[in-house]
């Protein structure tokens, strides 16, 4: 998919995906998306310096999670694993959130960045988007209307519809998300 220059081709951008926030928002909207589109969409014409995946790692599905994490990397994606744990129902819990704080902290103190775009809806990440704006990096967040945290959105400066995002993406018609983003409060560029 060819996506056209954005109004802001110098703006420096980097990506930070909470991969099982994200797969589950999608899988409760029976929705799907390939992260190789949907990450040129995102970064929008903009300059993207890296796109961090942050996903656990299931200790009884190794093999398909390692051809996850092998494809993602393969792929220019910059993977962060943890050891899920099991529970006793069988589920999983991997919580990657201080890592992706940390994660974000570190990046944007060592590199100069415009923008920071957060693929959660996760509101444990507020006040890593409030910190972020006193440092003026712009924050957006991209969810799913339904799992958006109401506290994250108003945290940050533009929020990303990923139902929008998806059917522009199926849709091949290659339009910019830059002129997409919802922009709140002083959140203007």
């Amino acid at each position: 998919m060819e996506i056209s220059r954005n109004a802001y081709p110098y703006q420096t951008l980097a990506i930070f995906i909470d991969y099982h926030n994200f797969e589950a928002s999608l899988r409760d909207e029976g929705l799907q998306v390939d992260l190789l589109p949907l990450r040129e969409y995102l970064a929008g014409g903009r300059q993207l310096l890296e796109t961090f995946v942050f996903v656990g790692f299931n200790p009884n599905n190794a093999h398909e999670d390692g051809q996850l994490h092998r494809f993602l990397r393969v792929n220019g994606f910059l993977v962060r694993t943890k050891l899920a744990k099991v529970r006793p129902d069988g589920s999983l819990k991997c919580d990657l959130d201080i890592e992706m704080a940390l994660s974000v902290v570190d990046y944007v103190t060592r590199n100069r960045l415009d923008t920071v775009l957060l693929v959660t809806g996760d509101g444990d990440f507020s006040p890593l988007a409030s910190w972020l704006r006193m440092r003026g990096v712009r924050v957006e967040v991209a969810s799913l209307e339904r799992s958006m945290s109401h506290e994250l959105k108003e945290s940050a400066n533009g929020y990303i519809d990923l139902r929008e995002a998806i059917e522009e993406i199926e849709a091949g018609r290659g339009e910019l998300i830059r002129e997409e983003v919802r922009t709140y409060g002083n959140g203007n560029y």
